[in-house]
């Protein structure tokens, strides 16, 4: 009866051992698959768009210009007498920067002005002159014509008469005398008035030139008098001024005063290594910051002069311009 029971106790812990040996074959199962799960999601690939995006970025350094920019020089000599503007001020259209003086200049003005009006007078003067002796020689050929016509008439009245014999022929004649002395003269008059056209016209022509050549120089010394006042010749900001533009100096002529810029017109000339050339081309999109503001721009040229193992392109259609300054160097990308 003993050995029964020790049988039955043997059986159970048999079974303990297998439950527990099925338990742990499971477990290692599970932990395996686990492993597989995480190394497939360790081997999933990125997203392709994502991927292009990180690896189609060049890097590139710049500087901003201008487009537009209008260099300012001293048209004529002078003193400055004003210097209204400063280097970094927003300038208006016409807006004066500098005012110079210079006597001689308004002396030569005067000068000219007088002679100018002397030619001019005289020029008009010589006109009414010519316009009176040709009115006479109009005057006297009208006469002689209106002459003419009486004579004809009386020797068309003389031809009848002497046909019936009421007058003699010595009368006819003389008739016929005094009708080719008034044409005679008519011819005469007419050579006359010919000869007085062309001399008044070489005259006329001559008063005009010289009218002509006094108010050029006339106008020559206003235009020097009026670029003594510098305007702003576009809206934009003034910049690299001459630092001698102090009251009093002395200014000659082509003297460099200053620079306008148009600040809507503003590019960002860019570098990037020859290495990269390949990566970028016009229309590529680019952007940077600048005074904590993203600008966003289109690449629109691509030199071929290569500089320091660097090529030059220049990026526009910036956007925003607002937060952008003159010569701010910046850096940044251009998005394939």
């Amino acid at each position: 009866m003993d050995i029964p029971k020790r049988r039955e106790k043997t059986n159970k812990k048999g079974t303990i051992l297998s439950g527990a040996i099925i338990c742990g074959v499971l477990s290692i199962v599970f932990i395996a698959n686990e492993f597989v799960v995480l190394d497939r999601e360790v081997q999933t690939p990125i997203n392709e768009n994502v991927s292009d995006k990180i690896l189609n970025r060049v890097k590139f350094y710049g500087v901003i210009k201008p487009e537009v920019e209008h260099s300012l020089i001293a048209e004529s000599p002078g003193i400055v007498k004003k210097n209204i503007a400063l280097s970094g001020e927003t300038i208006r259209k016409n807006e004066i920067l500098v005012e110079l003086s210079n006597y001689d200049l308004r002396h030569r003005l005067s000068e000219s002005e007088v002679d100018y009006q002397i030619q001019k007078q005289g020029y008009e003067k010589l006109k009414v002159e010519v316009g009176y002796e040709k009115g006479k020689l109009d005057n006297r050929l009208r006469v002689l014509e209106q002459e003419l016509r009486l004579k004809e008439m009386n020797l068309a009245i003389n031809h009848s008469l002497l046909e019936k014999k009421i007058v003699s022929v010595l009368q006819y004649e003389t008739a016929e005398n005094e009708k080719f002395r008034v044409a005679l003269q008519i011819e005469l008059v007419k050579e006359e008035l010919q000869a007085f056209a062309k001399v008044s016209e070489v005259r006329l022509k001559s008063m005009k030139l010289e009218v002509e050549r006094t108010k050029l120089q006339r106008d020559l010394a206003v235009e020097r008098i009026n670029a003594l006042t510098i305007r702003s010749p576009i809206n934009g900001l003034f910049y690299d001024m001459n630092r001698s533009l102090s009251v009093g100096a002395k200014i000659e002529a082509g003297t460099a005063l200053g620079v306008i810029v148009d600040t809507n017109s503003y590019f960002l000339e860019a570098y990037l290594p020859v290495s990269l050339l390949t990566k970028v081309s016009v229309g590529d999109e680019a952007s940077f910051y600048a005074s904590g503001s993203e600008i966003k721009g289109t690449v629109a040229n691509i030199s071929k002069t290569v500089s320091e193992n660097n090529i030059r392109l220049s990026i526009t259609e910036l956007n925003p311009i607002a937060p952008l300054l003159l010569n701010m160097e910046v850096s940044g990308e251009i998005i394939k």
